[in-house]
């Protein structure tokens, strides 16, 4: 693959994983289940500022690897790690 599809693959990948966050966080406001089930292992309402908090920081992550031309393979890892770590 070229850098062209791999950048194109990363932006996908990451933004799902953005957009999975994003919503798993909302149903969590709301008291409501998530298609995924993310909202219940985040821990719902009552830890809504932490999942919240790792819904940005993951979007940062991603972000600034792309603008900065981190190693997006390892921004990819560490936010997947996090994501396992608070929903374990």
């Amino acid at each position: 693959m070229g850098k062209k599809a791999d950048a194109d693959a990363f932006a996908v990948v990451t933004g799902l994983l953005v957009d999975t966050l994003r919503d798993a966080v909302r149903a969590a406001a709301l008291g409501r289940g998530d298609a995924l089930g993310l909202a219940a292992k985040l821990g719902g309402r009552g830890r809504l500022d932490k999942a919240l908090a790792l819904w940005e920081s993951t979007a940062q992550t991603f972000a600034e690897a792309q603008s900065a031309a981190l190693d997006k393979k390892l921004a990819l890892i560490n936010a997947l790690s996090t994501v396992s770590r608070m929903t374990a």
